[in-house]
């Protein structure tokens, strides 16, 4: 991965495994500073978030550290993330842990 500022990444619940669930994305910096952040597919983003009051829906906030593609995989991951690094946008869209 050619990136400026990413060591390395790890999904969790990758791809492979995704059902109703999002895809768990943790990544090392190259100050092993290590951040996270979730991707999901318009299928499961149905599947998750809080209840508007009195009804069935989903409502989600937006976070800077939640990606929707249309299609999730380990190549859509990997290629979101490396654009992110060489955008300067990694640490604004990741959540330090």
């Amino acid at each position: 991965m050619n990136t400026k500022n990413i060591v390395s990444y790890i999904e969790i619940d990758g791809p492979a495994k995704q059902t109703n669930h999002a895809v768990e994305v943790y990544v090392t910096l190259t100050n092993d500073e290590r951040r996270w952040c979730f991707f999901h597919s318009p299928e499961t983003v149905k599947n998750c978030g809080d209840y508007i009051d009195g009804t069935n829906i989903r409502m989600h906030y937006g976070e800077k550290h939640m990606f929707v593609l249309s299609e999730v995989t380990q190549d859509s991951i990997r290629k979101t993330i490396k654009q992110l690094d060489e955008a300067g946008k990694i640490l604004e869209c990741t959540v330090s842990i």
